[in-house]
């Protein structure tokens, strides 16, 4: 249950951008399960396909529902926050970076995306904390030299890193891919051990950029993103300032990160968790917890009025 409800999230809840958009989402889909699970036949025979549903899973459902929703989650995104902030755990921080929902979803979406070899664009705001958090995992999943032990239960990563621009071209893309394979294929032949592979990953920065290139580029990316990733060994990450057009971004898993600049509680909890990595017992401090946090959030709005 919490596979599926995790995979609801990464295909469409994280595509959302808008906050309220995603609380709307997040509210019609526990009220979804539950009308699923608590479905009654009516005499006209509409809901026989419910029907069957909720008597094949409905006890599960509402035991589910009841016992793990219900007591310990509010709200099913919920689910998938819990999940996030096991894999940040395991992240080894710099001094100075605040844990907000950016980073951790940011992390868990790369994450997911580089072990199944499926692929992954991150859309957001320049210092949303897209490539940070590429840098961040690249350290930190290094196989059996990982320093945290969830991580050493997974391959390393060999990274490739490209930067689009306005005069990319369609070779240029077709040769970061053929340099993501070659790198796998030497390992491959040193006759290592198929348990000890390493995942070759492509960065492709400012994808954005290159979609806006004359020479249209990308589209030599909808080959590799049809075929089967883990076949090849090779998963793929997008980064972009801006949305791309849907024939890309429907062939992959997207996140849409939100702009933390409206959400006031995200910015305290920013504020507090930077504070906190330079000086714990900076963690109880009203500067951090409000002030500062406060001031920008007005600032911000204010700004917004005069600008309008």
């Amino acid at each position: 249950m919490k596979s599926i409800i995790i995979s609801i999230y990464l295909c469409y809840y994280t595509r959302l951008i808008d906050q309220n958009t995603r609380t709307i989402f997040d509210n019609q889909l526990i009220d979804s399960f539950l009308e699923l699970v608590n479905c009654d036949s009516n005499k006209n025979g509409k809901n026989e396909g419910k029907e069957l549903i909720s008597k094949i899973h409905g006890p599960f459902l509402k035991e589910y529902i009841q016992e793990e929703l219900n007591n310990k989650f509010k709200r099913f995104s919920e689910v998938l926050e819990s999940e996030q902030d096991f894999i940040l755990e395991n992240i080894e921080l710099d001094e100075g970076i605040g844990k907000n929902k950016s980073l951790k979803e940011n992390i868990f979406l790369l994450f997911i995306s580089i072990i199944t070899h499926i692929p992954l664009i991150i859309i957001g705001k320049p210092g949303s904390g897209k490539s940070l958090s590429s840098q961040l995992l690249y350290k930190s999943m290094r196989g059996k030299y990982s320093k945290k032990a969830f991580f050493r239960l997974f391959p390393s990563i060999i990274q490739s890193y490209f930067q689009g621009s306005n005069s990319t071209i369609p070779e240029d893309v077709e040769h970061i891919f053929t340099i993501a394979e070659g790198k796998l294929k030497a390992f491959k032949d040193k006759e290592e051990k198929e348990e000890e592979l390493p995942i070759s990953m492509i960065l492709f920065d400012e994808l954005g950029l290159a979609e806006r290139s004359k020479y249209n580029p990308l589209k030599v990316l909808h080959q590799y993103f049809d075929y089967d990733g883990s076949k090849q060994g090779v998963s793929f990450v997008g980064i972009s300032n801006w949305t791309l057009d849907a024939a890309k971004i429907n062939r992959t898993l997207t996140l849409s990160v939100p702009d933390l600049e409206e959400m006031l509680d995200d910015l305290k909890i920013t504020s507090i968790s930077i504070a906190k990595s330079i000086n714990e017992e900076f963690s109880n401090n009203q500067i951090f917890e409000d002030l500062l946090p406060g001031v920008y959030f007005n600032y911000k709005e204010i700004s917004k009025e005069l600008i309008s």
